[in-house]
């Protein structure tokens, strides 16, 4: 179980680093937010375990880009997608992520959830980024596929977790 729970670990705090390396991005590239889907594929190729990393802006903070505004950089079987995000019928300022990690101002842990664009059960990480006078900026989030961390519970069968929530906090 000790090794299981460890590689379990250093992968979440890879996600808290790499959502930290995307704050600082997104805070140099306001002007330019098309510049950071560079940056969210990079990290979809880093790191194997994310399934999808995104950034998502309120509503109208580009007045020019409506409403939804966001970038995505996704995982396929044979690639990696990036691409725009967010419209009515991908309305992100519903989602519990979002929800979460504006209203704790700080990282955000989701329940599980079915994608619905990929019929793949999910687990996102999300953090709200902050101006200097305290106004949101965006939200960024990685997701992660729950079949790995699934088989480092197989491999760790002395496991008896059964809330993934509590899983999660006890390796952290």
């Amino acid at each position: 179980m000790q090794i299981a729970q460890e590689k379990l670990r250093f992968e979440l705090y890879d996600a808290l680093d790499a959502n930290a390396q995307l704050i600082e991005e997104v805070k140099r590239n306001l002007t330019h937010p098309e510049n950071l889907y560079s940056k969210t594929d990079e990290l979809i190729k880093r790191y194997p375990n994310f399934y999808s990393c995104y950034v998502v802006f309120p509503p109208y903070y580009y007045p020019e880009k409506g409403k939804w505004f966001g970038l995505t950089s996704y995982r396929t079987k044979d690639s990696i997608v990036s691409c725009p995000f967010g419209d009515a019928e991908h309305d992100y300022f519903e989602r519990e992520w979002y929800k979460g990690a504006v209203q704790n101002n700080a990282g955000y842990w989701s329940t599980p959830y079915i994608d619905e664009d990929f019929d793949e059960p999910i687990y996102t990480y999300s953090n709200d980024v902050l101006d200097e006078k305290g106004d949101l900026i965006c939200v960024i989030g990685i997701d992660f596929s729950l079949k790995w961390i699934s088989t480092w519970l197989r491999q760790s069968r002395k496991a008896t977790f059964s809330n993934l929530s509590a899983w999660v906090s006890y390796c952290l």
